[in-house]
């Protein structure tokens, strides 16, 4: 036994339309038998196309030993024999043909035809087709075979009559050098297997014209022939289609053109077609439970319940299932004028209408704050309340949002002279922030923050920038500058005495200094509250010699008058004591006293 493969585009093949009254092949007839054998038995498989209406299986075989009774032909699909519909025997060559209807295959479709043929022979072969639109009932006639001798033409078949037109085929197998000549009635050969000295064999079909009587076959020979043939006719009658149901079953006005999927039973390739209120659509046939229609968008232009059913002629039309089309109802909302950020959307905004009662649900909703920006989408979605004749609809509207205002202003800070400050501890203060915004952050900067940044040049500004936070980019910002005062510094007197005591008519050295060499002035040293001199600071230092203070103790001070930045300061008093020295009249009386010349005054 050999087993040959199906090409895949015979494996499963999509029904073609069919007109009624039409009897067309779903699958071509295979260019080799799909399988052989030489010796023994031929037993094995081959797959049919989905969606059959109905199969037909050729057998043939020649050289058997036992004639009739040694031959015996099988065929099933999907566990069910075909119906024996032609065998035609002689002395030692046959063949076979036969059919299932479709009430027999729909439910097993895909399914693989076993086929066996036992005895013995030395050829076989096994062909396979399937049919649409077969008369169910009375689907093959048949006609005897004739023996043909060596050079003879003689036609084979007939009367066969065919009242409505139809399928002829017919299957043959003979001995060497059998062909089969062309005639006028253009048979299609489908396999025509020449082997030289053994056998041959093939399949053949044409279509039929109504009223045909004698569909013949010519034949030459050199030996002898075995040929059936069978007609198949057009049905004219089906069961009634029934539908289950309808996907979508609702479309709403002004929707495109869609495919409508349509469940039921009794649907026939090529004959049953949707309907849309009477109208036939475009139609597809998936299987015998399952068609699909082409709706336009032309057929959802008007409201309403729209009517589908399944017409078969022959069967009638079904039961109806409705295709609800809905209005789509308008809404009037305009769009609204702008906000600034931090303003809720509420009523002034949200204000959608409809002549249709029904629910709006906004999206985002009342109470939400918008981001600042132009062109920002608001959007509606509106349930009527009459789900029945009206779809729910939508609409978008746009709005333009402004950033809102932001007096980010410095703060104010003072500081002494020849002292540096970061003006950052001004710290500042945010006003308008909205919607939990935050400043965390703001720079400052300011041209008096320098120890040389003189009293006389202050105040200087304190300059916000670059603020952070959160949301800050939903704001105009306005920067306030804040000011940094310089105050004079506050100056240390530090005086030194050359001596703490010294005689009558001596003299005392004071130092007076101040720790900022840059400040000027006078510095004026008080012996208690008089003035006994003044001098100017040099790099911050002065010297001063107090002369001609009287014997005693004094207290002198120094005191600073202070200038543009600095403040006037005194110093600590210190105490100096100027002592009376001896005159020289009393040191030559004693002189003399210790001369005894005092005596002798």
């Amino acid at each position: 036994m050999a087993l040959a493969i199906i090409p895949a585009a015979l494996a499963v093949r999509p029904s073609p339309a069919l007109a009624v009254n039409a009897v067309v092949p779903l699958d071509p007839w295979p260019s080799a038998p799909q399988m052989t054998a030489t010796a023994g038995d031929l037993a094995g498989t081959f797959a049919i196309s989905d969606n059959v209406d109905r199969l037909l299986v050729v057998l043939v075989c020649s050289n058997d030993s036992g004639g009739s009774s040694g031959q015996t032909f099988a065929a099933s699909y999907g566990g069910r024999p075909l119906t024996q519909a032609i065998l035609q025997n002689s002395n030692r060559r046959q063949t076979w043909m036969g059919y299932l209807k479709e009430v027999d295959i729909a439910a097993r479709s895909g399914d693989a035809v076993t086929v066996t043929i036992t005895g013995v022979h030395t050829e076989a072969v096994a062909c396979i087709a399937s049919y649409s639109s077969v008369d169910q009932a009375t689907p093959l006639a048949g006609a005897g075979g004739v023996w043909l001798n060596s050079k003879n033409n003689d036609p084979i078949g007939g009367p066969l009559p065919v009242a409505a037109g139809g399928y002829g085929i017919y299957g043959w197998s003979g001995e060497d050098g059998t062909t089969r000549v062309s005639d006028t009635e253009s048979y299609d050969v489908h396999s025509n297997v020449n082997n030289p000295g053994t056998f041959n064999y093939g399949v053949a079909s044409r279509s039929l014209a109504a009223g045909t009587t004698d569909p013949s076959v010519t034949w030459t020979s050199n030996n002898l022939v075995s040929v059936s043939f069978i007609t198949l006719n057009p049905s004219t009658t089906y069961p009634v289609p029934a539908t289950t149901g309808i996907s979508p079953s609702s479309r709403s006005t002004g929707d495109a053109a869609f495919t409508l999927t349509v469940s039921g039973a009794n649907f026939v390739s090529g004959v049953s077609v949707a309907r849309l209120d009477g109208i036939n659509k475009t139609t597809t046939y998936i299987s015998s439970t399952q068609l699909t229609a082409d709706i336009s968008a032309a057929d959802l232009a008007a409201p309403g319940n729209k009517v589908v059913t399944v017409f078969t002629a022959g069967g009638g039309e079904s039961n109806a299932q409705v295709l609800s089309v809905r209005a789509v109802p308008a809404i009037s909302w305009a769009d609204p004028a702008g906000i600034v950020y931090g303003t809720a959307l509420g009523d002034g905004q949200l204000c959608a209408s409809s002549s249709v009662p029904g629910t709006f649900t906004y999206s985002p909703a009342a109470g939400a704050m918008l981001p600042a920006g132009d062109g920002q989408t608001l959007h509606v979605d509106f349930a009527p309340d009459d789900t029945t004749s009206y779809a729910p609809a939508t609409r978008n509207v746009t709005i333009n949002v402004s950033k809102a205002s932001l007096v980010i202003t410095a703060g104010s800070i003072t500081k002494g002279y020849g002292t540096a400050l970061d003006p950052a501890p001004a710290g500042f203060v945010a006003t308008g922030l909205v919607n939990g915004d935050t400043v965390h952050s703001v720079t400052l900067a300011s041209a008096g923050a320098g120890a040389e940044a003189t009293v006389d040049g202050s105040p200087y500004a304190i300059v916000p920038a670059a603020a952070a936070g959160n949301g800050l980019g939903n704001y105009s910002i306005t920067y306030v500058n804040g000011t940094l005062t310089v105050s004079k510094a506050v100056t240390t007197v530090t005086l030194q005495s050359s001596a703490s005591t010294s005689g009558k008519g001596g003299s005392a050295t004071l130092t007076a200094s101040i720790a900022d060499r840059w400040a000027t002035g006078i510095v004026t040293f008080y012996d208690g509250d008089a003035i006994i001199g003044s001098s100017v600071l040099i790099d911050g230092t002065v010297t001063f010699t107090a002369s001609a203070l009287s014997s005693g103790s004094h207290s002198i001070a120094a005191v600073y008058g202070g200038d543009a930045n600095h403040d006037r300061a005194a110093s600590t008093a210190i105490d100096l004591t100027m002592e009376k020295a001896a005159g020289p009249g009393w040191a030559l009386i004693a002189a003399l006293a210790a001369a005894g010349i005092f005596a002798l005054l």
